[in-house]
């Protein structure tokens, strides 16, 4: 690094030779940035070696489990050496086993069907993100004979082309190579078209689905045609015309595309969700509100002189949204959850809602928040309540004996030498096959504990102060 700002220095204090000067066209930036290329690739081709070697541990990994299931009597037995031995790999890089999951497909796929393309990506000559496009496209050829003649014309384009240019390429190849017509493998395909949710920063969600090509660009032509309605409507009115509206609109095409779709979906116009007497739909969800939140406004400072801004809103299985949205999410909901959070640990105290049900489950649900596996991040709405201790051996159904499990992981504790143990205040501790332990804390207590010096936590009374929850704050959050 020094070496590297001297040189930097060097070429700051060079003067152009001419008014005309070109960048880089002196020795000194040119042999400066000719020397930053040659330690770039060689540091990039010791990535790839590295990357190729992870992919052989983690198809050495899947021979393992491979070998522990042949032991085993039935096919999802089987599967449970799999999941072990990925769970065990997850917890020690810190990543989710269904992410090592992931890794040994890829790694299976590389290393034992397209062997010379995990020799290329040895060598350096092409990286991994080239490696999984190959991979990848050429899963449709099943022939061994084929697969050769493929991996060898893809890897001739690969190795001077980049990632970007690859992965078009080889889809084409591999289809001339491919045991089964496109048709065939459509028809399998759109068995699989489907919409999902995934949660974003800053309150936004990113909905994706999954549908033919022809009525992805049908409802994208849609939109786009709704957007352009609209615009022409709000020129028209800005210009004195029948437009609806007389205000001008600055939104972008993409904007107009995504109101569009909320509007189309919802029959809800988005600028004026709020200000609708009925909601669109019923919704069961889960807003959860920090009682710090309610006494406090954001930004503004505590009684005890702190700066920071108060806990944010958060939406059961997505995560922190704005507070637009969570008076939003109240408006359409029967039931508020109200947390009362002991700021010295970030335990949760006292789960309370507008309509008293399932305490305990509440309760859980707001303290783990989703899976309490290391690094799963199932919401707990989709999980099962497990007995860390098993009922049938007289584990106690209670708080600090139950924890949200998916129903992956549920299995996994059940049917594999994984074993957890649980602490005072919710702390999971697993300990896998080879000994190792992991612990995983409530969510809760990540989230929301304080920093700052604060008065002495408390719980609601029993009595009158119930009608009005902790703080003397009203039940109603919102």
């Amino acid at each position: 690094m020094t070496d590297s700002l001297e040189t930097i220095e060097l070429v700051a204090r060079a003067r152009p030779g001419s008014a005309s000067y070109l960048p880089f066209s002196c020795e000194t930036a040119q042999a400066a940035l000719g020397q930053l290329v040659e330690e770039l690739q060689a540091v990039r081709a010791a990535r790839n070696r590295l990357d190729a070697e992870e992919a052989a541990l983690f198809e050495w990994a899947s021979r393992l489990a491979e070998a522990e299931a042949a032991k085993m009597p039935n096919g999802s037995e089987r599967a449970i050496a799999h999941r072990a031995a990925n769970a065990e790999l997850g917890a020690a890089i810190q990543v989710s086993d269904r992410t090592v999951e992931r890794h040994v497909a890829q790694a299976v796929s590389l290393v034992r069907d397209f062997h010379g393309v995990h020799d290329a990506l040895a060598h350096g000559r092409i990286d991994r993100a080239r490696a999984v496009a190959i991979c990848e496209a050429g899963v449709i050829v099943r022939d061994e004979v084929k697969r050769a003649r493929y991996a060898v014309q893809a890897l001739e384009f690969a190795e001077s082309e980049s990632v970007n240019r690859v992965r078009p390429f080889v889809a084409q190849l591999a289809e001339r190579f491919a045991d089964r017509t496109i048709d065939e493998r459509h028809r399998e395909a759109l068995e699989e078209r489907r919409v999902s949710v995934a949660p974003l920063a800053d309150g936004m969600a990113l909905l994706q689905a999954v549908l033919s090509a022809r009525d992805a660009k049908l409802v994208h032509a849609r939109l786009t045609q709704c957007a352009l309605e609209c615009q022409a409507n709000g020129e028209a009115g800005a210009n004195g015309g029948s437009g609806a509206s007389d205000a001008p609109d600055s939104r972008t095409m993409d904007q107009r595309r995504a109101d569009a779709l909320v509007d189309v979906v919802t029959h809800t116009d988005p600028g004026h969700a709020l200000a609708n007497a009925e909601p669109p739909f019923r919704a069961k969800v889960q807003v959860t509100v920090p009682v710090s939140t309610l006494l406090r406004a954001r930004g503004e400072r505590s009684a005890a002189g702190s700066l920071e801004n108060a806990d944010a809103a958060m939406l059961a299985g997505h995560g922190v949204i704005d507070t637009e949205s969570a008076h939003w999410f109240a408006a359409i909901t029967e039931h508020w959850d109200i947390l009362a959070i002991d700021e010295s640990n970030g335990n949760v105290l006292e789960v309370d809602r507008y309509r008293p049900s399932e305490r305990m489950r509440r309760r859980l649900a707001a303290r783990d928040q989703h899976c309490r596996f290391p690094g799963c991040r199932i919401p707990a709405v989709a999980c099962d309540l497990d007995h860390t201790i098993d009922a049938a051996l007289g584990g106690p159904t209670a708080t600090d004996n139950l924890a949200h499990l998916c129903r992956w992981h549920h299995t996994l504790k059940h049917h594999s030498p994984w074993r957890v143990e649980q602490r005072p205040g919710g702390d999971l501790d697993w300990t896998s096959p080879t000994g190792r332990t992991y612990r995983d804390r409530p969510a809760s207590r990540v989230r929301f504990k304080w920093t700052g010096e604060s008065a002495e936590p408390h719980r609601s009374d029993r009595g009158a102060e119930r009608a009005r929850g902790p703080g003397g704050v009203p039940r109603h959050p919102f």
